[in-house]
């Protein structure tokens, strides 16, 4: 697949103003900046997000949206291949959705009134269900930061590497590399530490 080309630029806090249009369900792609998606996704699911606002005390549709928005934008500057970011974005982008749609189901009691809800309203198990879903949401960042991270590491180990055998080759002491100077007691050395 070519590059994701995620781009963000700003913008609107969508989906308070999405009741008016109605988007179609456009697949991350080539060229779609996270603008776009997100304006996509507001408008796609427009009515769940209100459904899930007035299902809460707190506007819980726009914080599901709004961690939607920061997730994506994270993922957006991860040291990940750009299918694993597409796969990433879709996963989250699902989460999200389902989360919503959870969350529009579990109605406060103040927000309702206690004759209204349902066995799973009044047990807890349906706020319980959003709960692990919006969980679900941060263990999956989490697993993304650590394979960023470790791809970050990786990457930043092999230019090292590159460079000390450069050195070595052109009998040099001393190399510098994102702002660290690696040096050689001898010529001869093949060791380099951080002076």
């Amino acid at each position: 697949m070519g590059d994701c080309n995620f781009t963000y630029k700003g913008g609107k806090r969508y989906p308070r103003n999405a009741s008016t249009a109605v988007g179609n369900t456009t697949a991350i792609g080539r060229g779609m900046s996270i603008e776009t998606f997100l304006k996509n996704f507001g408008q796609e699911n427009a009515d769940l997000i209100r459904a899930a606002n007035a299902a809460s005390l707190f506007d819980m549709g726009d914080s599901i949206y709004s961690e939607l928005k920061r997730n994506i934008e994270e993922i957006n500057k991860f040291d990940l291949t750009d299918d694993e970011k597409q796969k990433a974005i879709k996963e989250q982008q699902d989460l999200a959705k389902r989360a919503l749609e959870l969350q529009a189901k579990a109605v406060n009691p103040y927000v309702s009134g206690p004759a209204r809800l349902t066995t799973a309203q009044k047990t807890g198990s349906a706020t319980d269900r959003v709960a692990e879903k919006r969980a679900e949401i941060t263990e999956h960042m989490q697993t993304l930061r650590e394979k960023s991270e470790k791809n970050r590491r990786e990457q930043e180990n092999k230019r090292i590497f590159e460079a000390a055998k450069k050195a070595i080759e052109n009998k040099q002491l001393q190399f510098t590399i994102n702002g660290k100077t690696y040096t050689r007691k001898s010529l001869r050395g093949k060791t380099f530490t951080v002076s």
